[in-house]
């Protein structure tokens, strides 16, 4: 275990660039708070850099288990003191612990998929809570992939793996802009519905057992052109408000996929 007492301490100085969207481009790495988070990206097989705690804010219990981890990943473990870590802590929900990871490769080519696969593919995405949210539910439903189109913010962002309790390291993910996503499904037979409020089909009349994408669009502006063509799928809005959030629209979908998966 390494302390780290000064505010110019180089690595101490690396994470903290972490914290915003360049440092994070310009490192191509990584803050992730939390333990089970950190766990949670340990089990899918992503790299840490190092592991980063408060022994003086940790309970003996807590310190073990810190230890263990590092051990295990094969990371230096750097112990901040409770000032330098407070300057690092994200969030309303502070624990003295938090990684350094690699960010992971998004590239599309590289995604595999089960011969039946089930996709999101979600279109210009901008708030890192609605996209943790939706891998959230995306974990639970047991779907294949998710691919990010043209994307205004990644799972990488403290928010998104917050809202998504550590399951933006659970779902297979890709990142392209949307006219090679559109060539991607098309040379993969991949049966593509766009989630809109005006389409005339429910989600309940799709046939989900096939290999199938559904994308949704940004709530400010929907989906851009390079959708077209696709049919629509939507659905019933029996209120004043003409569409759900894009995380919810894409759990009850997801659901009804698993549910006719299932039987």
């Amino acid at each position: 275990m390494l302390p780290i007492t000064s505010s110019q301490n180089p690595k101490f100085k690396a994470a903290l660039k972490l914290q915003s969207s360049r440092g994070r481009k310009e490192q191509e790495r990584f803050l992730i708070h939390g333990q089970r988070e950190t766990s949670r990206a340990c089990q899918s097989r992503v790299t840490l850099a190092e592991l980063l705690i408060c022994s003086a804010a940790m309970t003996s219990e807590q310190l073990q288990e810190a230890q263990a981890l590092a051990e295990s990943a094969r990371v230096t473990l750097l112990d901040l003191t409770p000032d330098l870590f407070a300057k690092l802590a994200y969030g309303e929900r502070v624990e003295p612990f938090l990684a350094v990871a690699y960010q992971p490769r998004l590239e599309l080519a590289a995604l595999e998929l089960a011969a039946e696969p089930l996709v999101l593919v979600v279109e210009a995405i901008e708030k890192p809570g609605n996209l943790g949210a939706l891998y959230r539910s995306a974990d639970g439903a047991g779907v294949d992939a998710i691919i990010l189109a043209s994307p205004q913010t990644t799972p990488f962002h403290p928010n998104a793996i917050r809202a998504s309790m550590g399951t933006v390291f659970s779902v297979p993910t890709a990142c392209a802009d949307s006219e090679d996503v559109v060539r991607w499904l098309r040379e993969r037979q991949i049966a593509t519905f766009q989630a809109s409020p005006a389409a005339a089909q429910s989600y309940t009349a799709i046939d989900f057992r096939r290999a199938t994408a559904v994308v949704f669009g940004s709530e400010a502006f929907g989906l851009s052109a390079a959708w077209q063509g696709f049919p629509g799928v939507s659905l019933p809005m029996r209120g004043i408000a003409d569409s759900l959030n894009i995380s919810v629209s894409a759990a009850v979908i997801a659901y009804e996929a698993r549910r006719q998966r299932d039987a």
